[in-house]
């Protein structure tokens, strides 16, 4: 069998990427975004965990050192944005944090994306292993 070096995701319109063979979904995982019904929040903890180089668990804790804060941030985005959960909701999952509190943590999320290389690098890298991991 000749090996296939490029695969456009149109070739296989209304396929899922999950039903495909695992030698062609290994090409493809480069192009095709993830079905969103493979992230969870555990997920999303452990993309932000990984990149970040903080703990699961630090990151759900009440501490308040910068880089858990930038990391909690952004896992908070993320799991509004991909999973539509509430601000209650986040919050409890978080050390059981007030609804106001997980919306100033995503308008800060805003603002330090917009002003701060380092934080947009890393909050890029985590949507970027999220969607196309």
């Amino acid at each position: 069998m000749k090996e296939i070096n490029l695969i456009s995701p149109y070739v296989f319109p209304g396929i899922k990427h999950n039903q495909l063979p695992n030698y062609i979904r290994h090409k493809m995982n480069k192009f095709v975004m993830r079905d969103p019904e493979d992230i969870t929040e555990d997920f999303i903890m452990d993309i932000v965990s990984g990149v970040s180089k903080i703990d699961g668990k630090d990151i759900a804790s009440p501490s308040r050192s910068i880089s858990i804060v930038d990391a909690r941030r952004i896992y908070i985005f993320n799991v509004k944005r991909y999973l539509k959960k509430s601000y209650v909701y986040i919050g409890k999952t978080l050390s059981n944090r007030d609804h106001t509190t997980i919306i100033f943590s995503i308008k800060k999320y805003h603002d330090l994306y917009k002003n701060e290389e380092p934080f947009r690098k890393m909050a890029d890298r985590v949507t970027q292993i999220i969607e196309f991991y």
